[in-house]
């Protein structure tokens, strides 16, 4: 793809490195983040912009709002917010009742790909194309097409998102995060990815897995077969299956 538009979003390191850890191939994860950027250039308290004027708000006082419950609205108000400008009420509402439940900000970068994540289970069609995509192209189209369900799916649309997913897949296809928090290329060091933290508190908080007595749990490490079956009939006990 000649002239590749380059998008920028100080939140593209992390929404790369999450969806990634969620199982997609580079493909996938690009033509995802091409469509989020199309939608709210990867800032997850995004009020739609034509919303701001009619509600009398910004993002920073409509988050604040709905976070503090005086604005009760959120649902029913047609106002696209967030990472993929979430509008149709039934999906505001989920993403509402999401945040709640992890006792996060309705604009919380991390609370709102996990939604998204769990949302997007949903669409088969998308997922069976994620799953297999051969090219940013043909994941930014079943986005578009599928999963965000703009006004706009002409093909001048869809040419752009998907440049910008080229921009990402550019920038971040085969690397590897070198960060503390990030899945380490020696499979070295103890604290969990940010995007994982909620999973491994819990694991270790029910005793899922046991660490060295120290408190670490080689949360880098690789898992083999005696170790998963391990794990797995350990979580059966605890919940009574066994």
């Amino acid at each position: 793809m000649s002239n590749v538009i380059k998008p920028t979003g100080a939140n593209d390191e992390v929404i790369w490195f999450n969806l990634k850890g969620r199982g997609l191939n580079d493909f996938a994860v690009a033509g995802i983040m091409g469509n989020l950027f199309a939608e709210s250039s990867l800032r997850p308290n995004n009020l739609q912009n034509v919303y701001e004027a009619r509600l009398g708000f910004n993002d920073v006082s409509y988050t604040a709002a709905v976070d503090n419950g005086s604005y009760t609205n959120f649902i029913r108000d047609s106002a696209g917010y967030g990472l993929a400008q979430w509008t149709y009420w039934s999906r505001k509402e989920g993403l509402l009742k999401f945040a709640q439940t992890v006792k996060k900000s309705i604009g919380d970068l991390e609370m709102q790909l996990g939604f998204l994540w769990k949302e997007i289970q949903t669409y088969s069609k998308t997922m069976t194309v994620l799953r297999s995509a051969t090219s940013v192209r043909q994941a930014s189209d079943i986005v578009l097409i599928d999963y965000e369900r703009p006004a706009n799916t002409t093909e001048a649309n869809k040419v752009k998102r998907a440049e910008f997913g080229q921009g990402y897949y550019n920038k971040f296809a085969g690397k590897v995060l070198q960060k503390e928090d990030a899945i380490m290329s020696q499979g070295s060091g103890d604290k969990p990815s940010a995007w994982a933290k909620d999973a491994t508190d819990w694991a270790k908080n029910i005793k899922l897995f046991e660490g060295d007595g120290k408190g670490n749990y080689d949360w880098q490490q690789p898992m083999t077969r005696e170790m998963f079956a391990t794990v797995l009939h350990r979580y059966l006990k605890i919940i009574g299956k066994l």
